[in-house]
């Protein structure tokens, strides 16, 4: 039965990972899709709902300022994809018992996700967004994940011009999406 388990769970691991590296694929060298009015406030609500039980089982304190009624302009399927891979990392990487405080900018849009944890020497900023990279080694069978997750996010905001930045600042981890705002 234990063998069994521990195959159904690598067997899952790898047709995520293999999922995750055909949508790189499919995001190089790709145009934006037609944007479409998006609620951001939705998006971000759905990816918070998502997380709950990790947020609930490491005992996180979640702080939330998010605007009511916040649009943009974008595929709603590539907002998606930014917002739950940065909220999925801000809740994991998390220190235990700590928190997480996701704010949104309506006039940005500006997405802002930090999540207070220990400092990580290993951390090489100019390697954030690689394939498979993933500065604290010794937490990938805590989290899960394949190391894609910030690599997605990265191409799918270099797709759509959105600016990303994600890095180490005093206590923890921040960070930051800039999106298309909606026009007028």
């Amino acid at each position: 039965r234990d063998v069994v388990a521990e195959a159904h769970t690598q067997t899952r691991r790898l047709v995520n990972l293999t999922r995750d590296l055909l949508l790189l694929n499919q995001l190089a060298g790709a145009e934006a899709p037609a944007p479409e009015r998006v609620l951001l406030t939705d998006i971000c609500d759905r990816a918070i709902r998502q997380t709950t039980p990790i947020i609930d089982a490491r005992d996180l304190k979640l702080t939330c300022t998010i605007p009511a009624r916040t649009m943009l302009e974008a595929a709603p399927t590539h907002v998606e994809m930014v917002v739950r891979n940065l909220v999925e990392n801000a809740v994991k990487y998390a220190a235990a018992e700590g928190n997480v405080d996701i704010q949104v900018d309506p006039s940005g849009p500006t997405l802002d996700i930090f999540n207070a944890c220990a400092p990580i020497p290993e951390w090489i900023p100019e390697r954030t967004f690689e394939p498979l990279y993933r500065p604290d080694a010794s937490r990938n069978s805590e989290t899960g994940g394949n190391g894609l997750g910030l690599t997605i996010c990265k191409a799918v905001c270099d797709v759509n011009r959105w600016p990303i930045s994600v890095g180490q600042v005093t206590g923890g981890v921040r960070a930051t999406v800039t999106f298309a705002s909606v026009q007028p």
